[in-house]
């Protein structure tokens, strides 16, 4: 059926101050998050412990999206998933905390299968909004072979996606204008919400429904 992709507000400003420590602290100061994960699995069994959250969350780099060794331009992963059995549960993990403490469920707008690349198929790829665009569709380590958070961006990005926003192109289908209309205000009114609340967005894929907390903002 393939992968559907979906667009979120996100609060990166507590992600970076105050979620991003509490993983390196390996959750110790946030057990409820922790409980709440183990909810989630099999029998409440999981193989993570403090000491791997803290492992890995210490070992990313700076933007918190890279780990030593992952290649998310890689077509196998199972190499790096036998030298690093947490890849899954991590990924899951991170999506749940994310999700439950800075990202918000609603509003989302729907990408499709193929992604919001795919609804801008003509943009310039020497504009701003195309880089912006491929940054965010770029896997990170929480992407478990293309599901969970992919990326996100910024609110300083948001705000140059708004003011480049007449350079988002599609190839032209007179049959879907109308459509492809009201996806367009629907993009920019999510990026004008974000904006007005000082917030990114955040892309995922396929995600759990375990990790749905209804926080709305309107």
């Amino acid at each position: 059926m393939g992968t559907w992709y979906s667009l979120y507000l996100f609060d990166e400003e507590k992600f970076t101050e105050t979620v991003v420590p509490s993983l390196k602290r390996g959750l110790a100061d946030r057990p409820d998050l922790f409980d709440l994960y183990k909810q989630t699995r099999l029998d409440h069994h999981t193989n993570l412990t403090t000491e791997i959250i803290a492992s890995v969350a210490s070992s990313l780099d700076t933007e918190f999206k890279s780990y030593p060794g992952y290649d998310p331009f890689s077509n196998d992963l199972s190499a790096f998933e036998k030298e690093n059995p947490w890849y899954y549960e991590w990924s899951a993990l991170f999506e749940l905390v994310v999700f439950h403490e800075c990202a918000y469920y609603k509003p989302e707008l729907y990408c499709g299968k193929f992604g919001i690349n795919s609804r801008f198929t003509d943009t310039s790829q020497g504009s701003v909004a195309y880089s912006i665009l491929g940054d965010i569709a770029n896997e990170t380590i929480h992407t478990y072979y293309t599901i969970g958070i992919v990326n996100w961006i910024t609110n300083e990005d948001v705000k140059l996606l708004l003011i480049d926003f007449d350079n988002l192109k599609r190839r032209n289908n007179p049959g879907d204008d109308s459509e492809h209309k009201l996806y367009d205000e629907d993009f920019y009114n999510l990026l004008l919400l974000a904006d007005k609340h000082s917030l990114g967005l955040l892309y995922g894929a396929d995600l759990k429904e375990y990790t749905i907390f209804e926080r709305q903002l309107n």
